[in-house]
């Protein structure tokens, strides 16, 4: 890298690119009306989106994180 953080074979614009698209997916997750969970390979929950969270009632994702998915 330089001195101004450029990576000297110019991926710098790549990797705005693939930031900007997590960003935007991100983004979608958090705003779908629909309910979205992710499950660890245990079944408990690891994310938990906004409609989600309304649909039963819980204030924030930490309230749901870590429990089986079999509470819900």
């Amino acid at each position: 890298m330089d001195n101004i953080g450029h990576d000297k074979d110019g991926n710098s614009a790549q990797r705005a690119t693939v930031n900007n698209e997590l960003l935007l997916r991100k983004t979608a997750l958090e705003n779908s009306i629909s309910p979205i969970v992710f499950l660890d390979p245990d079944w408990n929950l690891t994310y938990a989106n906004n409609a989600f969270l309304e649909l039963w009632e819980f204030n924030t994702e930490n309230e749901v994180l870590g429990k089986p998915v079999t509470e819900f």
